[in-house]
């Protein structure tokens, strides 16, 4: 679904099949952890697109790590899938199956995707984003725990959380996404700025 995030003006038919290959990917999830029905709202699920378009207003050519940050904002506050995860495997992740779709969605749509570090310089994710279990139990509790509202296109302007929860979630991406691919990371600080906090330290 990040696919929608950084393409601008999708046709409507780009966002129907966009959001229909999203549930597509939850039902085969649910399908091997030995889950078969699972229900969703479809209204629901055209808000969450609406709200992450709406996170990502103000910004020109966002990045992957922003599109993911505002899909799983967007899962999370307007819940459109009702699906019960194994309490044997989730324990208690199995109560906020919305947030663990928008974060394995988010990491399947972030392998592969190009940034731009600098003009002229694009380089790609080559490898896929790893977490370990306790940092996805932690990830999935944080994000499950978002205050939901069904309706973005009522609220104006957003509030300032998701402004500031976009950010944050999109530097954790980003820092995740760089332990894999060292490659595609921004130049580090100066020497004068890192001159400069260690006197401060001292």
């Amino acid at each position: 679904m990040l696919d929608l995030l950084i393409t601008e003006s999708p046709t409507d038919k780009q966002v129907r099949d966009s959001l229909n290959g999203f549930v597509h990917r939850v039902q085969r999830f649910l399908w091997r952890l030995g889950v078969p029905d699972f229900d969703y709202d479809q209204e629901r699920l055209f808000n969450c697109h609406a709200l992450s378009v709406r996170l990502l207003h103000h910004y020109i050519n966002p990045s992957c790590f922003k599109a993911a940050a505002a899909l799983t904002i967007g899962v999370c506050a307007t819940r459109p899938f009702d699906a019960k995860l194994p309490q044997a495997n989730y324990k208690d992740l199995a109560e906020f199956p919305n947030s663990v779709f928008s974060i394995l969605e988010s990491v399947y749509w972030m392998h592969g995707a190009e940034l731009l570090i600098a003009p002229g310089d694009v380089r790609k994710l080559t490898e896929p984003i790893e977490f370990s279990e306790h940092f996805f139990r932690e990830f999935t509790l944080t994000n499950g725990r978002m205050g939901a509202f069904i309706d973005p296109g009522q609220m104006q302007p957003l509030p300032e959380i998701y402004k500031v929860k976009l950010r944050s979630l999109s530097l954790t991406y980003e820092a995740l996404a760089y332990q894999r691919n060292g490659h595609c990371k921004y130049p580090p600080p100066t020497a004068l700025q890192i001159d400069l906090y260690q006197n401060i330290l001292a």
